[in-house]
């Protein structure tokens, strides 16, 4: 049975997490694509939920109007910890720019590094 990929765009994984503000609490940015984020926090978010994510990249704050594709609670050790999926509804300002230039620095940065490893 041949399996088949669910997500129209593939979303970029962050070296780190990014630290930012999900209508004002505190959130650590996972991943990133053009349509959307993944992130984590300390809260439970409802699905649908209309929010605004603002993050700093680069010297640039990203603001974007999204909304709760899904919260799922995170197994571990420590404090109760949740990740949500976010689809984006709308940049603000020079956001949409500010995102895409974010996204070509870091598909750029990992091509260097598998062409990079291809030589070695």
């Amino acid at each position: 049975m041949v399996e088949t990929e669910r997500r129209r765009i593939q979303r970029i994984n962050l070296d780190h997490p990014v630290s930012g503000r999900l209508s004002g609490m505190r959130v650590a940015l996972l991943d990133v694509s053009t349509i959307g984020a993944r992130v984590e926090h300390t809260f439970p978010l409802p699905r649908g939920q209309g929010l605004r994510l603002d993050f700093v990249w680069e010297d640039e704050t990203i603001t974007i109007q999204c909304e709760v594709a899904r919260c799922t609670p995170q197994k571990g050790a420590g404090p109760k910890t949740y990740v949500s999926g976010l689809q984006f509804v709308e940049p603000l300002g020079g956001s949409r720019a500010a995102l895409l230039r974010m996204i070509l620095a870091m598909v750029t940065r990992d091509l260097g590094k598998k062409k990079s490893s291809l030589e070695h």
